[in-house]
């Protein structure tokens, strides 16, 4: 699938290549503009992924030919989610996976299975930590230690609606020892995404907040407003309740 989508546009958002970066934490607030040699070169990427995302999609029907040839697949679930999200030109970052940005940190989840209507979507945040539940409910099994997650398996199949909750992000440390264009944003850091605000706090000290109703793109970065303080102060608080949580109380 090489050049199967040569054609295809990349998908341009506000924040691609933002105009205004100085209101954004050092580590991106003075980067440069991208140039059209670093576009071309994220379109090109953007591409190849839709590519092998064509022939993760092949392999994925081939097991459900299997499964079907054996009768097994109407009393099968199949999950599906990727690891991270990808930058790819919003806030000047030509490739990072790494800082807590929208595009980074949404991913996709996809849960199909005896019950579950097609097409049904829920709109409440999920976590990663829901996987483990769920997985567990789908078998029937009961886990050997604390759940910090809950299962998604009812929201799925439309019986109960997923909590209102807190999401906590972090990145307690770097994920590399060595250091790369790309890694070089590889920073710890901890914060929290509510139903209103995103609040970043980053292990060298600075902060972002961003107001995700009326900035979903993630333009105007709020921690330095002196209106905003007192948010401020509440979510620094949840973050770091949240850090340490365990079981219900993560929920």
């Amino acid at each position: 699938f090489r050049d199967t989508y040569e054609d295809e546009p990349l998908i341009r958002t506000p924040s691609f290549n933002e105009a205004d970066v100085s209101d954004k934490a050092s580590n991106v607030s003075g980067l440069p503009l991208l140039t059209e040699e670093d576009i071309s070169t994220i379109e090109d990427n953007y591409r190849g992924r839709l590519g092998s995302l064509r022939q993760v999609d092949n392999q994925v029907g081939r097991i459900i030919k299997v499964l079907k040839r054996k009768g097994e697949f109407k009393n099968t679930y199949i999950a599906f989610v990727s690891d991270n999200g990808y930058l790819q030109g919003e806030h000047r970052l030509a490739a990072s996976k790494f800082l807590p940005f929208e595009n980074s940190i949404r991913i996709p989840a996809m849960i199909s299975g005896p019950g579950i209507k097609a097409g049904r979507e829920v709109s409440r945040p999920a976590m990663d930590v829901d996987l483990t539940a769920t997985l567990l409910d789908i078998a029937g099994a009961k886990p050997g230690r604390t759940m910090d997650g809950i299962s998604l398996l009812n929201a799925a199949k439309g019986k109960k609606g997923l909590p209102k909750r807190d999401i906590p992000m972090e990145a307690e440390r770097p994920l590399f020892k060595f250091t790369t264009p790309l890694t070089a944003f590889d920073v710890p850091f901890y914060g929290v995404k509510t139903n209103r605000y995103k609040y970043i706090h980053w292990s060298f000290g600075e902060q972002e907040l961003y107001d995700m109703k009326k900035d979903p793109h993630e333009l105007e970065n709020l921690a330095s407003r002196p209106g905003m303080a007192g948010v401020l102060a509440k979510l620094e608080s949840k973050a770091k309740k949240l850090s340490k949580c365990k079981g219900k109380s993560c929920r």
